[in-house]
Parts: structure tokens; C-alpha cells; sequence
């Protein structure tokens, strides 16, 4: 995942746990894709401290995920229930179902959410 897609990512499942200046100060960087110079007039802060902002921000958005792992366990989860749901149009396709098979996909689907 790109760096700055995956933070944009990041910062919808922690983004609350900044600060509003720290969510406001990144998300004009990465997902407004404003320069530092932009977002220092939009917030007066200096470009010194705009950077920091980011970084720091950055930081704890790491750190978040390296410790809760919500964002990979929600890709992670949605890979496998696009496999099934993939999997369980195969079996239906051509009007065929078997309902041995059609079962266990339901099954494993089910089992990923509980």
C-alpha cells in the first residue's frame, strides 16, 4: 500500500485518537494533499511546526496499528469474504448448487465475523 493511502487509511480507523489540531493538520497533508506552506496559513502554525505535526501524527498512527492491528485484521477480513462471496458464485453459476459445498463457504464466512 502506498505510504500516503495507507496513513489516509490509518487515519480512518484511529484518526480520534489525535488530537483535532493533529487530525486537522494531517489530513490537509495526506488526504487534501496540501504543501506544508498551505496548511501553516491554514492553521498558523509555522512550516516547522506543521512538519512536526505530521510526523508526530504519523508516528502515533503507526503505533496505533503496530499494537491493535484493526486495519489489517479489517483488510485481512475483507480479502477472505471476497474469496468466499467469490467462491459461492462459482458454485451457483450454472444453476448448479451443490449444497454441501454452498454450506462450508457460508459457514467459513460466518465464522470470520463471529
Amino acid at each position: 500500500m502506498a505510504k500516503n493511502l495507507e496513513i489516509s487509511f490509518l487515519l480512518d480507523f484511529y484518526g480520534d485518537l489525535l488530537t483535532s489540531k493533529q487530525r486537522e493538520v494531517i489530513e490537509y497533508y495526506y488526504n487534501d494533499d496540501l504543501s506544508l506552506s498551505e496548511i501553516s496559513e491554514l492553521t498558523g502554525l509555522t512550516r516547522q511546526g506543521v512538519r512536526a505535526s505530521i510526523e508526530k501524527s504519523r508516528s502515533l498512527l503507526l503505533n496505533y496499528e503496530n499494537k491493535l492491528g484493526l486495519c489489517d485484521k479489517f483488510l485481512s477480513l475483507r480479502n477472505e469474504s471476497e474469496n468466499i462471496i467469490n467462491e459461492v458464485k462459482r458454485l451457483t453459476a450454472d444453476g448448479y448448487i451443490d449444497p454441501t459445498e454452498l454450506y462450508a463457504a457460508v459457514n467459513r464466512l460466518k465464522e470470520l465475523y463471529e
